[in-house]
């Protein structure tokens, strides 16, 4: 992967159990309504300019057959991404850091 090709991905604590079940290594999914945002200085850990954040209203869907297609309107409203892994996932405290590398093809 190109370091320009990583990005970092956020959830509240409080949905991140939510998500892990649908966060495995060597799956395809699609991400429906999540929110992009500028990535402060403070947090930063890739080198993209901007983050996913997970919301309430986020979706993970796995993709099981096929090879669905990306919506190349001028807004996307889901992406489609290949999870090369998944490193970490005890979620028992706040402060435990899980990295997902997603590969997305644009």
């Amino acid at each position: 992967l190109f370091a320009d090709s990583v990005i970092h991905g956020f959830t509240p604590v409080g949905r991140a159990n939510h998500y892990m079940s649908s966060l495995k290594a060597d799956s395809i999914v699609k991400v429906y309504r999540f929110e992009v945002a500028r990535c402060s200085s403070m947090y930063k850990i890739t080198d993209h300019s901007f983050l996913i954040r997970f919301i309430s209203l986020t979706i993970i869907d796995e993709v099981i057959t096929g090879s669905p297609e990306i919506n190349l309107q001028s807004r996307l409203y889901y992406v489609v991404g290949q999870i090369c892994y998944v490193q970490g996932s005890d979620l028992t405290k706040e402060t435990t850091r899980v990295v997902i590398c997603l590969l997305i093809d644009l």
